[in-house]
């Protein structure tokens, strides 16, 4: 996801899971998704490390204002161009979609959105009206099977309402 401006000159951070510097530099054109669903190319223009992050600019978009317009927009890459995860570290694009149950086998809904807060990412479950935020840690987390379409979660006490 593109993060905050960093800077005058048209750098952003990258909020991404592939912190991976020369990965980013290997990269010449990535698309980005607006939450309103516009879709566009976009080429990079540079990548540097500062930190714990990564600050890409892009061409075109040469200040602040401009990279501005790019915030949280998705970051989309062709699967065969990304870089593989450790075991039990998963791409949103994995999550996003997956049916979640309890270890009861109580179907919770579907993965709608993913809220990252720093600590760690929330997913967004959606059946119809009811929503259940369930929050991604390892003690709620028990199960992630992409390929079988499907998440099974442990709730904590006073995570799912009385009638779920």
């Amino acid at each position: 996801m593109v993060g905050k401006p960093h800077g005058v000159r048209g750098e952003v951070r990258i909020v991404a899971p592939a912190g991976d510097l020369a990965w980013w530099k290997s990269l010449s054109t990535v698309s980005l998704l607006r939450k309103d669903g516009t879709e566009f190319p976009v080429e990079l223009a540079s990548a540097r490390s500062a930190g714990e992050t990564i600050l890409v600019s892009f061409k075109g978009y040469e200040s602040r204002s401009a990279v501005e317009t790019l915030r949280r927009a998705a970051i989309l890459v062709p699967s065969e161009k990304l870089p593989s995860l450790p075991d039990g570290v998963y791409y949103h694009s994995d999550i996003l979609g997956l049916s979640v149950e309890t270890e009861d086998g109580v179907v919770l809904g579907r993965v709608e959105e993913i809220i990252e807060t720093g600590a760690n990412d929330v997913y967004v479950v959606r059946d119809g009206g009811r929503e259940t935020l369930v929050p991604a840690i390892r003690q709620v987390i028990v199960l992630v099977e992409p390929e079988r379409g499907r998440m099974v979660i442990r709730p904590m006490p006073g995570l799912l309402s009385e009638e779920s």
